[in-house]
């Protein structure tokens, strides 16, 4: 017998085909593209990073603030994979609750993105809010770079030195032409 297209997905095993879990694997790929993006603007020398770390490095970059990275430890012997990886599990997401809520500060006392976005502020909009604060923070660091370098150039080119003329030197340069010679 084939399965009813009005069944269930608990009853068909078609749970994948629902819009629910397509709408979930959506977000999840955004929320991807969103790390991918913001990897880009924290990682300078392009080593592997997982979502934590582009968490911990954004929040260094916009707040200044190291946290802490706490590390999975055992909390002696573990009976079974399941619970090391639930653990591991936990405390990984321990970790990105810290810095999401670091980033929503940030956001929040420095009025960043618009104020539907604040209203709103899921891991995606967060995300989004920070990539788009640290791009910012790089172009005007780069054209103030560009500015000062320019400035710089400019001054080197207005100063010159006066070459010396006869009348100013008079008998000294004739001296100094005898001393040579």
């Amino acid at each position: 017998m084939a399965p009813n297209a009005s069944m269930s997905p608990s009853v068909t095993g078609h749970y994948k085909d629902t819009s629910k879990a397509t709408l979930e694997r959506k977000r999840r790929d955004q929320i991807n593209d969103k790390f991918e993006i913001l990897k880009s603007l924290v990682n300078k020398d392009g080593s592997k990073m997982s979502q934590e770390d582009v968490l911990f490095a954004a929040v260094l970059y916009v707040c200044g603030v190291q946290l802490e990275m706490t590390k999975f430890e055992s909390l002696g012997p573990l009976r079974n994979i399941k619970e090391i990886k639930r653990r591991r599990e936990e405390v990984r997401r321990s970790k990105q609750t810290v810095a999401y809520n670091a980033l929503k500060q940030f956001i929040f006392v420095n009025e960043l993105g618009t104020e539907e976005q604040r209203e709103k502020l899921e891991k995606i909009v967060i995300l989004d809010v920070i990539s788009v604060y640290i791009r910012n923070k790089l172009i005007q660091d780069y054209l103030k770079y560009i500015q000062s370098w320019s400035t710089y150039n400019s001054m080197l080119s207005v100063t010159t030195f006066p070459t010396p003329t006869d009348s100013e030197y008079g008998d000294e340069e004739e001296e100094i032409i005898d001393v040579i010679n």
